[in-house]
């Protein structure tokens, strides 16, 4: 497959170019414009990929979260409309309705919020402190290597079956790249539209939701929705039927809890 990856083969040659170009024109040109390969010709190459995580920004049912202000709306909120699953396509839920609640829930609030106060310097000054650090680093490492890296352990490790030496290992690949992307040059300097330092950025958050999605993961002894855990395969009710909450603190993530709320719908067994 593309760049090495593993992967079955979806035949679509049989269909034809004319039948392909009326019905399937999307496919063909993602499959032309991302891998250069036309199905008319040659069969695509498929293989499991993240598509949407059950999480985000903890809200409540207005979409407001525990910073007074600050409200969260949409796939980026944690409102957990879908539970511990959610099938593709469905996002009108959270993005229409929930981005209508939300919105009129701030709407409401601004009457009686007081006026936004400024940025406090000390904190203007600690980002501008760390953007100027990650600039000046040195060293011979790669960032896009690193991301490379970062992406291949998560697709090995952390993927569709889990487990927990594999969950481990991961960790330990997280935190090692983490250490290493000190040693990774910003090589353009610019101060306007430097997508290099934009990518040096992105990946230190790439590796906080990786290494809070493998903690959380490891924490969760058992298998749920999404979450599939191959040395344990079943769903603990007694012990997990609740939601994993996440606290940043500048090292290993601090996990705790909140029960779920259950009216109408109970959990069963899912069998498709």
């Amino acid at each position: 497959g593309p760049d090495g990856l593993p992967c079955i083969h979806l035949d679509l040659t049989h269909l034809g170019a004319d039948r392909i170009n009326s019905r399937l024109p999307l496919i063909r040109e993602v499959c032309i414009k991302f891998i250069g390969l036309d199905p008319i010709d040659k069969p695509i190459p498929i293989r499991p990929v993240a598509h949407y995580s059950m999480g985000g920004v903890e809200t409540d049912i207005d979409g407001a979260t525990r910073i007074p202000g600050i409200w969260a709306a949409g796939e980026a909120a944690a409102v957990s409309l879908h539970g511990a699953n959610r099938l593709g396509s469905n996002s009108t839920g959270e993005c229409l309705v929930w981005g209508a609640i939300t919105g009129a829930a701030i709407a409401n609030a601004l009457a009686t919020l007081p006026a936004p106060a400024p940025v406090p310097e000390a904190v203007l000054r600690r980002c501008e402190g760390h953007i100027r650090e990650v600039m000046a680093r040195e060293g011979s490492e790669n960032l896009y290597g690193l991301r490379r890296e970062l992406r291949t352990m998560m697709d090995r490790d952390v993927g569709v079956f889990r487990r927990g030496d594999e969950l481990c290992r991961g960790l330990s690949v997280v935190r090692e790249i983490r250490e290493r992307s000190h040693r990774e040059p910003v090589h353009a300097k610019g101060a306007l539209y430097n997508s290099n330092l934009f990518n040096a950025l992105e990946l230190e958050n790439l590796l906080d939701l990786a290494e809070v999605t493998i903690v959380g993961a490891l924490a969760r002894e058992e298998s749920r929705g999404a979450h599939a855990r191959r040395d344990f395969d079943s769903r603990n009710d007694e012990q997990w039927l609740k939601h994993t909450l996440a606290w940043y603190t500048g090292g290993a993530p601090r996990l705790d809890h909140k029960p779920v709320t259950l009216d109408a719908w109970k959990p069963v067994e899912r069998k498709y």
